[in-house]
């Protein structure tokens, strides 16, 4: 249930982050404060201060980035964990030579019983 819940809010993060991008590109930088703010404001329901929400989100984000490191070197130890497991070592004899081998030492100790 934690992925699922830690999955929509990273995808919450990023849609909110890219609409705040493309804000930015095509506005000023006073237009974009004063649009955050109420924006803002008028999502949670009450009047906020535009440098706490942001500060809010910054966290978010870190703890965000944070565990998408953890995840991603918990990712590559179970890679290498699974190409541990997945290599075989070599055989001393392929199978061929030991089919060969057994065939010998059959006929070999089966002769020897006949005399």
């Amino acid at each position: 249930m934690q992925k699922e819940d830690l999955e929509r809010r990273s995808a919450e993060l990023k849609v909110r982050m890219l609409a705040q991008r493309n804000i930015g590109a095509r506005k000023r930088p006073t237009d974009v404060l004063t649009r955050d703010s109420r924006s803002t404001a008028k999502q949670s329901g009450a009047v906020t201060v535009p440098g706490e929400s942001k500060s809010t989100e910054r966290a978010e984000v870190a703890a965000l980035k944070m565990r998408i490191s953890e995840l991603e070197a918990e990712n590559q130890s179970l890679r290498r964990q699974l190409a541990s497991t997945s290599y075989q070592a070599p055989t001393a004899l392929s199978i061929r030579d030991s089919v060969r081998e057994q065939r010998h030492n059959f006929f070999k100790y089966s002769n020897l019983r006949r005399y």
